[in-house]
């Protein structure tokens, strides 16, 4: 994850449990967390904090981004609204909410910064507007993108409308390979292929698009 000045970029370590920044341009370290987190996955910048993925604790962290110090955690295992079965991807608006993709509840859910639950969105199935796995998640230019690790596909839904606009199945990708998705600047989406051990990058011309009477509304609750 880059800083939105491109000055720090912040690296969540799975097997050794932590989260560190370093300065780019000198490449010099600036602060590390507690090796307490298990398995920690996705993590994305909003406002003043770094919200991470505590994967293995099936919970979510927000830590202060200037010097990644513990400052609350919230969700626990369950299924039940605000609880968790494997949160991965972190994507947030940069300002207000942060979307966390609850991998094997096969759903999203929308905090707002304090840990406040707003909204869940999608559940289980192979449709359109549902989500067999959900991995990675990123927001950009009003649109919120969701990779599927078992449907080896990427939603791409409105945001914050959270409706469905263009489905993209990925028949190159690895089975159960998707993890992280970004966008960059010029739109094009960047999709880990873990186990292809590659990144896919997706112009948009080349989506398919869902003409109104194929749209289905993503389930929100």
């Amino acid at each position: 994850v880059c800083d939105a000045q491109g000055e720090r970029l912040f690296i969540v370590e799975r097997d050794a449990g932590r989260v560190q920044s370093w300065r780019l341009g000198s490449g010099t370290p600036v602060a590390q967390s507690g090796r307490w987190l298990r398995r920690p996955r996705g993590a994305a910048l909003a406002g003043p904090h770094l919200f991470g993925a505590d994967t293995g604790n099936d919970r979510v962290v927000r830590l202060r981004a200037s010097d990644l110090a513990f400052e609350m955690s919230f969700g626990r295992h369950g299924s039940g609204r605000a609880e968790f079965d494997g949160p991965c991807g972190v994507a947030s608006d940069g300002v207000e909410v942060v979307v966390i993709s609850d991998l094997c509840n096969h759903r999203l859910q929308v905090f707002d910064l304090d840990g406040g639950l707003l909204r869940v969105i999608g559940a289980c199935g192979a449709t359109p507007g549902r989500f067999r796995g959900p991995w990675g998640v990123a927001i950009r230019g009003g649109y919120l993108y969701v990779a599927e690790m078992a449907s080896c596909r990427l939603q791409v839904l409105t945001w914050p409308a959270c409706e469905l606009r263009q489905l993209l199945p990925l028949p190159a990708a690895s089975p159960m390979g998707l993890r992280g998705v970004a966008v960059g600047a010029d739109g094009t989406v960047y999709v880990a292929d873990l186990r292809g051990r590659r990144i896919l990058a997706l112009a948009p011309v080349g989506a398919r698009t869902l003409p109104p009477a194929e749209q289905v509304p993503v389930v929100a609750r």
